[in-house]
């Protein structure tokens, strides 16, 4: 079985796409709570309260029950959350914050849950703010990367 880590779910569509391999072990974080943020503006622009994010969440939940014996989906901020987990990952796909400092935390906890031969993989490049922070995160740690991709020496 693979172990898959995914840090930010939204609507689950990554997740469906990752589950439909069979012999993927799946946990997904995100917070499903309405902060503004200057990086999410189309998610802001759709999703402007709450009740609205409840619902997107619900609606995951409702995705992942056909999948629920190696599947789990945990509602919390990734910097409580992924320190608690107790298992590492094979893949660990990093979609959370898209701040620089929500980045760059991200991949820094991701480091600490990752294999051996294990890859990090970080979504969302584009934004200047993910882009500086995976910069800055592969010169400081001992990691090689190719593209989105990041694993160990």
């Amino acid at each position: 079985m693979i172990d898959y880590l995914e840090i930010g779910v939204a609507q689950g569509k990554h997740m469906l796409e990752i589950l439909r391999d069979k012999n993927v072990r799946y946990v997904g974080v995100d917070r499903w709570e309405c902060v503004p943020l200057k990086h999410e503006h189309n998610k802001m622009r759709n999703w402007d309260t709450q009740e609205k994010w409840d619902e997107v969440y619900k609606s995951v939940l409702q995705k992942v029950e056909p999948y629920k014996n190696r599947a789990s989906i945990i509602r919390g901020n990734s910097v409580d959350v992924v320190p608690t987990l107790v298992n590492k990952f094979d893949i660990i796909y990093v979609d959370g914050d898209h701040s620089y400092e929500g980045a760059k935390k991200d991949l820094e906890l991701a480091l600490t849950k990752l294999k051996e031969n294990g890859v990090i993989k970080v979504d969302d490049l584009h934004y200047s703010d993910v882009k500086k922070a995976f910069k800055e995160f592969v010169k400081e740690n001992d990691v090689e990367y190719k593209g989105d991709k990041i694993w160990l020496r």
